[in-house]
């Protein structure tokens, strides 16, 4: 222990051997962590605590630094103070006189000593709270300079290859078209290989795009009616499903409540959720897509009865690049990142998603979103 604070001492209590000797009493404190009280320092050493340190070895001390400096301690009263079963330090108090003290100065001591161990715990715990914000604002400065970076590096990946792609796949449409000369059907063949690959890239370099403005941007909300919005969702899958005979059918009434939504960003979550729906459902059969009331909410359900989705995989498809291991997952190819963006434009709009499936018999993918309250509002994307 070192000295920190005292009062009472003369202003040359540094050349005395009190302070050496209480400071030496103070360190017994971190073995026994109990009140010592010394009635006659020079005396008899009487203590009023049973678990006080041997008074046989505290005497010896006491002669020798009194042979070598002058000690004018006649009684001495010390509490430890204690956090958290953790000796920080002692308080004392000390007379020239012997058995100054008695159990009144030993109550009041004790108040004390409490009140400065709770003021020491919180001052320790303003410290720790004011060194965790210090390393919280350091690790987002990081964080934000890292989201920074990872938008840079985006847009100039997807500017560097859109480029390129786009004349790939203009050429490869002449050379299949036969614009630029007839070509054998084995070269035909591996062109369109090679026209699926360029285009599955094209389509993963917008999908990294669209998830950085997702998180970047905010939404351009407008008010529609939740049929309105099926009605602008079923007509544009309709051609696609028409080349599978797969029939589109919707389930939804023009009294629906408003939905205050970003128009294209829904367009995109049902565009991936119907397209999902189309690839993994077989020729002949159908897709439904349902809006209806649910409390002071609109539930939004697209359902097929395709492949299904194992169960224990049902809690890893929202997870980006994910995607279940199946013939037709191969078949159809994709990056696994449609799934991510819908679940975050839906939480984007304060929604939410919830999948159901069964192998053989279909998945229903449904969410949630707040009928429209007519209170002007911007939901963040973030």
């Amino acid at each position: 222990f070192i000295l920190k604070a005292c009062s009472g001492w003369p202003e040359d209590k540094q050349d005395y051997g009190e302070i050496e000797y209480l400071t030496l009493l103070a360190g017994m404190l971190l073995t026994s962590s109990s009140p010592i009280y010394i009635q006659d320092v020079a005396g008899t050493l009487s203590t009023g605590g049973e678990n006080y340190p041997d008074k046989r070895i505290l005497a010896e001390k006491y002669q020798k630094m009194s042979g070598q400096k002058q000690i004018r301690l006649g009684s001495v009263m010390m509490m430890p103070l204690v956090v958290q079963d953790e000796v920080l330090g002692a308080l004392s108090i000390n007379d020239t006189r012997p058995h100054a003290f008695g159990p009144a100065e030993g109550r009041l001591l004790t108040i004390a000593a409490a009140q400065i161990s709770t003021a020491v715990q919180n001052s320790k715990l303003y410290d720790n709270l004011e060194q965790r914000a210090v390393e919280l604002e350091t690790a987002l400065n990081k964080v934000e300079e890292a989201h920074r970076l990872k938008t840079e590096f985006v847009e100039n990946v997807s500017h560097e290859l859109r480029t390129p792609l786009t004349f790939i796949k203009a050429y490869g449409a002449l050379i299949l078209e036969g614009s630029l000369g007839e070509v054998s059907s084995t070269v035909k063949e591996r062109l369109e290989i090679i026209f699926q690959k360029v285009e599955a890239i094209i389509r993963l370099v917008e999908d990294l795009v669209y998830l950085q403005k997702i998180e970047a941007g905010k939404l351009r909300l407008e008010m529609i009616t939740a049929h309105e919005l099926i009605i602008r969702v079923s007509e544009a899958a309709r051609a696609s499903a028409a080349e599978r005979n797969i029939e589109i059918v919707v389930n939804s009434a023009p009294t629906l409540p408003r939905v205050r939504v970003d128009a294209d960003r829904m367009g995109q979550v049902f565009d991936n959720l119907v397209g999902n729906a189309l690839k993994f459902s077989a020729t002949g059969s159908k897709i439904v897509i349902t809006a209806a009331a649910d409390g002071d909410k609109i539930k939004f359900l697209v359902q097929d009865y395709g492949l299904g989705i194992p169960a224990d995989k049902l809690d890893k498809i929202f997870d980006r690049f994910y995607q279940v291991d199946n013939a037709a997952t191969r078949r159809h190819g994709g990056a696994g990142l449609g799934l991510t963006i819908v679940k975050q434009i839906i939480e984007a709009h304060g929604g939410y998603i919830t999948v159901a499936s069964e192998v053989n018999k279909g998945t229903t993918f449904s969410f949630w979103l707040d009928q429209d309250s007519g209170v002007e509002s911007t939901h963040s994307v973030r």
